[in-house]
């Protein structure tokens, strides 16, 4: 009887260790696909243009109004920088009016997001407005539940993660904020609204309502320390800008932009030669060739790059704007 318990208790032995191997066996395999998803991931990113991980992130974020007919919805701009483990998010009055690009005219800010799905337009007329209204590059939208009082990222992507409201972001950018966010240990947040800012005033329009108008200038100067890329702005990177297009004021609109994300602008004025783009055109110092500088410069305008030699412009890079890029991103608004 012994001798039939200690056969029993060996077999036993035997299952359990080769149970535990098949786990372990597993749990390597589970720990190695995640690693292969990783890469592929990081890899994926810098062959499409989807945000690293690593800089700056800065999403439109919309709540539908209660009770609003016509499909209104308050905005505001939430800028996430994993350098400075900072959350600024920005509050956008509902009655602030905001140019809307391609010749659509001034909007109310509660009404940009109803334009764009009137027009279907799948959120780029939106994207593209809080954009020129900030000029700072918009990386995503999402419209969801009511932010708290804080602005709370990390509630955001956790409703992102469950596939909650309408958003711009697919699901590997969605993974990739998320972690991110979870990663980043004491997130400083930080709340704005733009009607304390000191931007803006009332008008009375010819219907008798009233609505807030900004002036730019205040308003990036009340901005300035809160949306600038720190990757950017450490780096002091020189830049001309010069528009080959009859649209006037082309290179001040652009210029206001790299000036927000943090280039130095140091000069502007028109290009004349004969090798004038069609949309747009970077010029860079080939030193700049694999910078993070140089890659989010061409992900903000979509530009064809040259690496050539740009000290006739005084600058590491030359931005030249062409005259399909102006009618697209800043049509109606310019011209004389």
């Amino acid at each position: 009887m012994t001798f039939l318990i200690s056969r029993k208790r060996r077999k036993v032995g035997k299952k359990q260790r080769r149970l535990v191997k098949y786990v372990a066996g597993g749990g390597l395999l589970v720990v190695l696909l995640l690693a292969i998803l990783a890469g592929w991931l990081f890899f994926r990113s810098r062959e499409t243009g989807e945000w690293d991980g690593e800089h700056n992130f800065n999403l439109v974020y919309g709540t539908v109004k209660d009770g609003a007919g016509g499909g209104l919805v308050s905005l505001a701009l939430v800028a996430f920088d994993p350098l400075e483990g900072e959350v600024v998010t920005v509050f956008i009055p509902d009655n602030i009016m905001i140019s809307v690009p391609g010749g659509y005219g001034d909007y109310r800010a509660e009404a940009v997001f109803n334009l764009d799905q009137l027009e279907g337009k799948g959120g780029q007329l939106l994207r593209k407005s809080v954009s020129g209204y900030f000029a700072v590059p918009i990386d995503g939208w999402v419209i969801g539940k009511p932010l708290d009082s804080q602005g709370n990222l990390a509630e955001i992507c956790w409703s992102l993660a469950k596939g909650q409201g309408r958003s711009s972001m697919g699901w590997l950018e969605r993974i990739r904020l998320w972690r991110k966010v979870a990663l980043t240990k004491g997130l400083n947040y930080k709340v704005l609204n733009i009607a304390e800012s000191g931007a803006v005033e009332v008008k009375e329009l010819a219907d008798g309502s009233r609505v807030l108008e900004t002036d730019l200038r205040q308003l990036d100067d009340w901005l300035d320390d809160y949306l600038a890329d720190a990757a950017i702005r450490g780096g002091g990177i020189e830049v001309a800008v010069l528009n080959s297009t009859d649209y006037t004021g082309m290179a001040g609109r652009v210029s206001r932009l790299m000036t927000n994300v943090g280039f130095e602008v140091v000069m502007m004025g028109a290009y004349d030669e004969k090798d004038k783009p069609g949309y747009c055109l970077i010029k860079a110092d080939p030193a700049l060739r694999d910078s993070y500088a140089l890659k989010k410069l061409k992900e903000m305008f979509g530009c064809e790059l040259s690496l050539a030699d740009t000290r006739q412009f005084r600058a590491e890079l030359a931005v030249i704007v062409g005259e399909q890029f102006a009618r697209e991103i800043y049509s109606g608004s310019d011209e004389e």
